[in-house]
């Protein structure tokens, strides 16, 4: 059919105006095979995937789409459709903005940790703390309360978000430039092997680091996306390690970044990609996955936006 062949090239928002043309439109928009192919091909170009958005989570559920499921599947799981709603009901969510900022709440906490602190992509951090154009603006300081561990600085962005960043480290500058390849979970100062289950290669967090997630509103993990996939699946067991509900409580969200050092580099792994290296299906908390580059505030400022909206719930 090439009317159906044609309008496999429309992106969302014109290929939902088609179905209102005329009845043949609508059912060839309503085709099932062509919103199936148009997820496929779109997912992996998708900057962000969270845990309501997640495509393989509705794929668990039902196996054998209809259309009308199909359909459903890609608008609520495609981040332009979210975007595009969200401009829609924009009074909505200024007003809900303004009553959750007249109610009394703290400055929330983040931690940001991650194997993308120590490679190709580590100066995201000099990119949040050293902002010149200051879309982050560092207004302060504070001492680490356990151990040592927990210090770190208060930010404010332009849009008026403020909030208390923390970055750990797994060594040293020093000992992290000596380590060889494979080395860092092993060596590892936050970390050691869960000596209950050694023989399922599990490892925890310490206890000055469990009682400091015990504090936060806010867990910000970054990959490196320019790197291999056994360097990002490996760093799966960190992250979980980071997240176990026993220490870190279950509505406090997960912010995945997936960096790549500047604009010319090659982004290896999608954000579904990285959801899935990281299995965070299995994560009981709210998560969102989103690219974004080291150099520059592309994907930064709208992933503290929104791991900042989630604590405040």
């Amino acid at each position: 059919n090439v009317q159906l062949h044609i309008m496999s090239y429309l992106d969302t928002a014109d290929l939902c105006r088609t179905s209102a043309v005329c009845a043949l439109w609508s059912e060839i928009s309503s085709d099932n095979m062509l919103w199936k192919r148009k997820l496929e091909r779109d997912v992996h170009s998708w900057k962000t995937v969270g845990h309501a958005t997640n495509p393989d989570l509705y794929e668990e559920c039902q196996s054998d789409w209809s259309y009308k499921q199909m359909c459903d599947q890609y608008l609520r799981c495609c981040p332009e459709v979210n975007q595009r709603m969200r401009y829609a009901n924009n009074n909505f969510h200024q007003l809900s903005s303004f009553l959750r900022s007249m109610w009394p709440k703290k400055t929330p906490k983040f931690a940001m940790l991650g194997p993308g602190l120590e490679s190709s992509t580590s100066h995201v951090v000099r990119t949040i703390i050293d902002d010149r154009s200051e879309t982050f603006k560092r207004t302060g300081m504070f001492p680490g309360q356990f151990e040592g561990v927990g210090s770190g600085f208060t930010m404010r962005t332009t849009s008026a978000l403020t909030f208390h960043l923390i970055t750990l480290y797994s060594n040293t500058r020093a000992e992290r430039q000596n380590l060889q390849p494979g080395q860092r979970l092993e060596r590892h100062r936050l970390m050691q092997q869960d000596a209950e289950r050694q023989e399922e290669e599990l490892i925890e967090i310490r206890q000055p680091v469990k009682d400091l997630c015990r504090t936060l509103d806010g867990v910000i993990f970054v990959i490196d996306a320019s790197g291999d996939v056994g360097a990002v699946e490996q760093s799966r067991l960190e992250l979980h390690a980071m997240v176990g509900e026993m220490w870190t409580s279950a509505h406090v969200p997960l912010l995945v970044l997936s960096c790549v050092p500047d604009i010319t580099s090659q982004r290896k792994h999608s954000s579904l990609q990285v959801s899935r290296l990281l299995q965070l299906g299995k994560l009981n908390r709210p998560w969102q996955v989103r690219d974004c580059i080291a150099a520059e505030h592309c994907g930064l400022v709208g992933g503290f936006e929104w791991i900042a909206e989630q604590a405040q719930r």
